[in-house]
């Protein structure tokens, strides 16, 4: 009885994949610009097997589908892309394992790397789901590289490690990217060893991203005379979300810390020893929120994207805490630490920098070393600013503490006329 049962269990295991298989196929169709197929080679109890090919029919009409309104050029020369993948699924009793494997010698990947412009290694994508088991997502990416035109793009190795939990929604991603080298004409980055994780909710209408930590070991660009190099750099983000009133809101809290940096740029140079930053957003609605988080990661250089996303976190106001500011450069160290409110307000409402300071209410309190004057300002600002009062300068000390109230500033109790 219980061999029967399991080979039931087993029959309806494969089937539900099948349905799976093609409900994932027909999704895919719909995606304007966007060719699937899928060719069944092994169709067995314990095994099914096949191919996909994916194709870009019409990049531009992808494009649009993705992100509505924006200028499609970008991803003109990605029309006609070809590119197959071979998926093996084991089946067990209310358990289905995927393997699929990125075929590197068919398609447009094969055409490149016989022209020469491609040399990669296996790229694998595992998953697996169950009855009894959450999602998980596992991507083993080998080093490769690409050569087309001015651009050169060489990457190495990456893991990624997804999973699930359906009970709660929430998604975690783990991911080491060793090394990542990407030059153009007159312009080069590089960065080794990226890794990180972050959490993802699944709400009914979005997600949230409630933790984000990220760590990178070296990151270099360089364009002409412009260089930055920055290394042993970390970044992390706390989201709370809560409500007051109607509103949701959330409240972020940021920290990044960085090992060392240089800066350089014609005939300046600057080194950086360390930097410690931490601030804290409150009273975010949650809506302006995704719009931002939406807005950087597809609409970067957008003004207008960024320009709505913003006005939707300003019409609820917003308050922003430093805890606090370290700046350490090779000539002395730079500290900032205090909180700015503002009133609710809409962008369209701005009328000039006058205007938005007439919403802001700030107490902020800096100091840095004297020998870091030439860097923020010329001897003679500064010395007139000392006189004025703005400035305190002692043992070798800056310090300014400055207040913000209905847009009028002062620092260390004298009015600012600006």
């Amino acid at each position: 009885m219980l061999i029967l049962i399991s080979l039931l269990l087993t029959l309806w295991t494969g089937a539900r994949a099948a349905s799976e298989r093609q409900r994932w196929l027909d999704e895919l169709k719909t995606v304007p610009g966007l060719g699937a197929t899928w060719l069944s080679l092994e169709d067995g109890l314990f095994s099914q097997r096949g191919e996909l090919h994916l194709s870009v029919l019409d990049a531009s009409r992808l494009l649009q589908y993705w992100q509505p309104g924006r200028p499609v050029d970008r991803l003109a020369l990605l029309s006609g892309t070809d590119l197959y993948l071979s998926v093996q699924t084991q089946v067990l009793p209310g358990w289905l394992r995927h393997d699929a494997r990125l075929l590197l010698s068919r398609g447009t990947l094969g055409e490149w790397q016989q022209a020469g412009m491609l040399q990669a290694s296996e790229h694998h994508i595992q998953w697996q789901s169950g009855l009894w088991s959450d999602g998980r997502v596992t991507i083993d990416s080998g080093a490769w590289s690409l050569l087309k035109g001015d651009l050169n793009l060489q990457c190495g190795p990456l893991q990624l490690d997804w999973t699930s939990n359906a009970d709660s929604r929430e998604h975690r991603i783990n991911w080491h990217l060793e090394s990542l080298e990407l030059t153009t004409s007159g312009a080069h980055l590089g960065m080794t060893q990226w890794q990180g994780e972050t959490a993802l909710i699944h709400t009914s209408s979005d997600w949230l991203v409630p933790a984000f930590n990220s760590r990178l070991s070296r990151l270099l660009y360089e364009q002409g005379e412009q260089r930055l190099a920055l290394s042993d750099a970390n970044l992390a983000l706390q989201v709370t979300a809560n409500k007051q009133g109607l509103l949701s809101l959330v409240d972020l809290h940021g920290h990044s810390q960085l090992g060392k940096g240089e800066w350089q740029q014609a005939d300046r140079n600057y080194q950086l020893e360390q930097l410690n930053a931490g601030i804290a957003l409150s009273g975010i609605d949650i809506q302006g929120y995704q719009a931002l988080l939406l807005a950087t990661l597809t609409d970067f250089n957008d003004r207008q994207v960024w320009l709505a996303a913003l006005n939707r976190v300003t019409r609820s106001g917003f308050r922003m805490h430093l805890d606090p500011f370290v700046l350490r450069l090779d000539r002395g160290q730079f500290t900032a630490s205090g909180d700015v409110t503002s009133r609710p307000f809409d962008m369209a409402e701005l009328n000039g920098l006058a205007s938005f300071r007439s919403l802001l209410q700030a107490a902020i309190e800096i100091e840095a070393n004297r020998e870091l004057a030439p860097v923020i300002t010329d001897e003679k600002t500064l010395l007139t600013m000392r006189d004025a009062g703005y400035i305190d300068d002692h043992n070798g000390r800056l310090n300014s503490r400055l207040r913000m109230v209905n847009g009028k500033i002062s620092a260390n109790g004298y009015a600012i006329h600006w």
